[in-house]
């Protein structure tokens, strides 16, 4: 199995989670900016509970940073610039 060398983030979010609407949109623009060099996976925890288990999610929204197929960085809650 090959694994890819871009960074990508994965945001954990539900949709009925307040902090998740302020920061998914932030993520994305930041992404746009980055031109292809960066990835963005969406992951609702509602729809996909078994993956948030996975992760270990205990609150949402939370992101995590990985690189060349490993976790590198993670954070929980909403982030200012």
């Amino acid at each position: 199995m090959s694994t890819t060398q871009e960074p990508m983030l994965i945001d954990f979010y539900a949709d009925w989670c307040e902090p998740c609407k302020k920061l998914t949109p932030r993520l994305e623009e930041k992404v746009k900016k980055a031109e292809g060099k960066l990835k963005l996976l969406k992951i609702n925890i509602d729809k996909f509970g078994q993956i948030a288990n996975i992760f270990q999610i205990k609150s949402v929204p939370t992101v995590y940073l990985v690189y060349g197929g490993k976790a590198v960085d993670a954070f929980t809650g909403d982030i200012s610039d």
